[in-house]
């Protein structure tokens, strides 16, 4: 295992968004030095660093807003879809026990993640049977599943329960992971929208999680149950409308757009199988795209029309290995990870047609689920070959170096210069990074909450929400 010196004092987990010193151009400044013993990498100062945001174009206007303005967690993937963030001013010498806890709540199973705007966090989660005895952490007894998929809003401030909305589910995972459910839900505006264990889409108000409309997709585009697990997909929100890696295949409604307002249906493409992969855009050339990477590969698609610009075949030979990470974007460059079939990086030409920079090299890196992070010219983020965090160039798929083993892998935020990253252990980490070394700040000792740990965090507000199988824990990362 690749050794790492410890340097007590500085804690960030992420490769930042929202980093100090952000320029109009929507480039933030990432200064970093990282120290690893892998042969593989040469010695020498640290190389700064420069952050692309994920969805910024090359010939894309960035955003104008404040670098420093909270932009709060919206969606799995926060505000920028690429595990980014904007926010600054976070504290970065926190002990080797972890950053102070804010509060902390029982909540039930489910491996979707919170998500957090303003003074609300909401969680979409499955409550154990009443008065049922807790089983292994991670591996719950099916007789143990609630009845009911809830999804709740807390109070930032407090931890305290603002409102639920409840609707039954009889879905069970048939192994030993959780039963969901796994879809994060959106906060977008007023309206809170929510994906369910068995496919049925909610959207709530956000002020009372009063119901606005439903639309039971699975059932109404023929989408078979997954055998083993629910539905694992997030929706993203793009304007006016709702995109869905929904894989109804035998109808020609693998990827569905919904008007978000009313829940109908605006177009429907592809006749892919779903995978458990959140759509992401970007304008690229002056064009508005979608990328989706269904079970068999990677779409783009016109989010207006639903016409498919092309598609890409791309998985595991394994037809039980299903496309799990969510595909990032950086400049007019496409990329993608998964289990047991490598990488995909394409790059959009002015035309929108696709040209493939590379394939496969998944020694370099595999990722099973978790997220990936662009910054600069490099793509960071953890393989399943090993459970190390590694860097790669992005074009070229050459690894930089890699680390980290002990934490077994976990996800990864970009903030305030840093890397915010928090562990299936449930440690949390921080690490500073140049594109020739990794330089671990500090991370905690023990768990800052029981693993594993599969619900993607939020950070919002300053404050980072991470969830178990049992509870959520919210750290001040201000302090």
């Amino acid at each position: 295992m690749v050794r790492m010196q410890w340097y007590l004092g500085t804690a960030a987990l992420l490769v930042a968004g929202g980093l100090a010193g952000a320029v109009a151009s929507g480039v933030l400044p990432l200064s970093v030095s990282h120290t690893t013993t892998d042969a593989s990498i040469t010695s020498g100062p640290p190389r700064p660093l420069s952050l692309s945001l994920a969805h910024t174009s090359a010939d894309q206007e960035s955003p104008t807003q404040d670098p420093s303005a909270d932009a709060g967690w919206p969606c799995i993937l926060g505000p920028e879809h690429g595990s980014i963030s904007r926010e600054t001013g976070l504290a970065w010498n926190w002990s080797e026990a972890g950053p102070p806890v804010v509060w902390r709540i029982p909540v039930g199973e489910g491996y979707a993640g919170p998500v957090a705007m303003g003074d609300d966090v909401v969680l979409f989660h499955r409550p154990s049977q009443a008065g049922a005895p807790l089983a292994e952490l991670g591996h719950p007894h099916q007789e143990d599943d609630g009845p009911e998929e809830v999804v709740s809003c807390y109070s930032a401030a407090e931890g305290s329960l603002k409102w639920e909305f409840r609707r039954p589910t009889t879905y069970h995972c048939s192994t030993h992971y959780s039963s969901g459910p796994y879809s994060t839900p959106v906060i977008d505006g007023d309206r809170v929208f929510a994906w369910g264990t068995e496919g049925v889409l909610y959207c709530l108000d956000r002020g009372d999680g009063s119901l606005v409309w439903e639309r039971p997709l699975s059932q109404e585009y023929a989408v078979e149950p997954d055998r083993y697990y629910p539905v694992g997909s997030s929706p993203l929100v793009l304007a006016d409308r709702l995109i869905l890696n929904v894989g109804g295949a035998d109808c020609g409604a693998g990827i569905v757009a919904l008007d978000k307002a009313t829940g109908d249906t605006l177009w429907t493409a592809t006749d892919h199988e779903a995978s458990f992969a959140t759509p992401t855009s970007a304008t690229m050339h002056g064009r508005e795209f979608v990328f989706v990477f269904t079970r068999q590969g990677l779409v783009a698609l016109d989010p207006a029309s639903g016409q498919v610009d092309w598609q890409i075949p791309f998985q595991a030979n394994n037809p039980e290995f299903i496309n799990s990470t969510s595909p990032i974007v950086a400049g007019n460059v496409v990329f993608t990870s998964a289990y047991s079939a490598g990488n995909l990086c394409v790059e959009v030409q002015p035309d929108g047609q696709p040209r493939e920079l590379w394939r496969d090299q998944r020694r370099s890196l595999d990722s099973q689920y978790n997220p990936l992070v662009a910054v600069d010219r490099f793509v960071f983020g953890f393989a399943a070959l090993d459970d190390t965090f590694r860097c790669l160039e992005l074009t070229t798929g050459k690894v930089q170096w890699k680390g980290l083993r002990e934490l077994d892998r976990g996800t990864v935020i970009a903030v305030d210069g840093h890397f915010l990253i928090v562990s299936t252990t449930g440690n949390l980490a921080a690490a500073r990074l140049a594109a020739g070394q990794l330089h671990v700040a500090c991370q905690t000792t023990s768990p800052s909450i029981a693993g594993p740990v599969f619900a993607f965090p939020a950070l919002s507000g300053g404050k980072l929400y991470v969830k178990n199988e049992r509870e959520m824990v919210c750290f001040d990362m201000r302090k």
